[in-house]
């Protein structure tokens, strides 16, 4: 038809400004797929940031609709394209912001602070925000498992697995010592088996070695005897 590629000028202004969208659409599609192939691959840290990025592309798509549907003149793309695109990048500032607090609160966090947080979140079955106090390339070593459990990824499935032999499952800390790098907690469990079979009383201790507030090595240990009939998990 004529017309130039990217030309944000005149009345078809509403086609460049659609296209430049599609581009940003495009390279964020890129980086999904690259934090995609590296959760796959154990670097869960990356994959975390997959849902900020799709939803910025729900936001795209929806900003290249309207330009194509409004069709509005270059004297309208101030309210049609440069406000939107402002929101969008607050939101994803505000996002990153969030992040760094966080990992800040973790680092700062005392032993007992620490150990109360983890088995909250266990209790309460958060596992998306349990995973987070992790490195990639942990190191889980429980009597459960036939062999020490490295990388987040096999950490997850570990706790899938163990999750499918109870009914009911918790673990309470009774006593934490420790420093922030090193936490020391003794811990009781109670819960159901999948064939009903009740679990009370069994003690143990969970030694966390952390690093820049993440954890980086778990060391529990406890009677295998007490437990009752289950299956131990073996992570390849």
């Amino acid at each position: 038809m004529g017309l130039s590629y990217f030309d944000v000028t005149g009345q078809m202004s509403w086609l460049g400004v659609s296209q430049i969208v599609v581009v940003l659409i495009a390279l964020n599609s890129c980086v999904l797929l690259y934090l995609m192939a590296c959760g796959r691959h154990g670097r869960r840290s990356y994959f975390r940031y997959v849902p900020a990025i799709g939803y910025n592309n729900i936001v795209l798509i929806f900003l290249v609709l309207i330009q194509m549907v409004v069709k509005p003149g270059a004297d309208n793309l101030f309210y049609l394209l440069i406000v939107p695109l402002t929101l969008l990048a607050l939101a994803d500032f505000v996002f990153i912001v969030s992040r760094i607090l966080s990992t800040r609160r973790l680092c700062v966090m005392s032993a007992q602070e620490f150990a109360t947080h983890y088995f909250k979140l266990l209790k309460e079955e958060k596992m998306t925000d349990f995973f987070r106090l992790f490195h990639d390339d942990a190191e889980f070593i429980d009597p459960f498992a036939l062999a020490p459990v490295r990388g987040i990824k096999a950490i997850e499935h570990f706790f899938q697995r163990l999750r499918e032999q109870f009914d009911e499952i918790e673990i309470s800390p009774v006593k934490v010592t420790g420093n922030s790098n090193t936490i020391n907690t003794q811990w009781v469990a109670r819960g159901v088996t999948k064939n009903g079979v009740p679990m009370s009383g069994l003690c143990g201790t969970n030694v966390m070695r952390r690093a820049h507030g993440r954890i980086h090595s778990v060391h529990i240990d406890f009677n295998l005897s007490e437990l009752p009939p289950v299956q131990r998990v073996a992570i390849v």
